[in-house]
């Protein structure tokens, strides 16, 4: 069981601050993913799957790259170095707060969320609103683990990481 702690609107600027820039990176890598396979197949399926893995690639180079950092920083600000393990570290949580929920959207929701929204919407207001219904589904599990993850660390000593 998650509890979230601490009042709505602080979660969610919380949850916008860790999730916002690689969101914005995200739709705009969608559209442009969906516009390059489109222009070299005609496939609106393959146009969606597409715009998927350019989602995906953008919104976790970016998240990836931003947690690296922070991690970074605050291994710093305790005098611990920061190398290959501590960056596979990062990375392997990243991957436990993201993995089960994307396989699911990658494989299934999300290019057909961006198939049909394409159908009935048209490309780019389709592939938004396709890529914003997914995320819906998407981030439920996503926020519980990362809630989860974080009621722990508060839960240490400390001084512990």
């Amino acid at each position: 069981m998650v509890e979230l702690v601490g009042p709505p609107s602080s979660r969610l600027r919380q949850w916008i601050q860790r999730y916002g820039v690689s969101e914005a990176f995200g739709a705009a890598a969608a559209i442009g993913g969906w516009w390059a396979v489109d222009s070299l197949t005609g496939s609106a399926i393959a146009s969606a799957y597409g715009a998927t893995v350019a989602e995906a690639l953008a919104f976790y180079g970016v998240m990836w790259l931003r947690e690296v950092v922070r991690d970074a920083h605050e291994a710093g600000r305790f005098g611990e170095p920061y190398g290959i393990n501590a960056i596979v570290t990062t990375t392997r949580k990243l991957a436990l707060e993201f993995g089960p929920s994307e396989i699911l959207d990658a494989a299934a929701i999300r290019p057909l969320m961006i198939g049909l929204g394409t159908h009935y919407l048209g490309r780019n207001l389709g592939v938004l609103a396709g890529k914003f219904t997914a995320d819906v589904a998407f981030y439920v599990p996503v926020i519980l683990t990362f809630e989860r993850r974080k009621g722990r660390a508060a839960r240490r000593p400390p001084g512990s990481r």
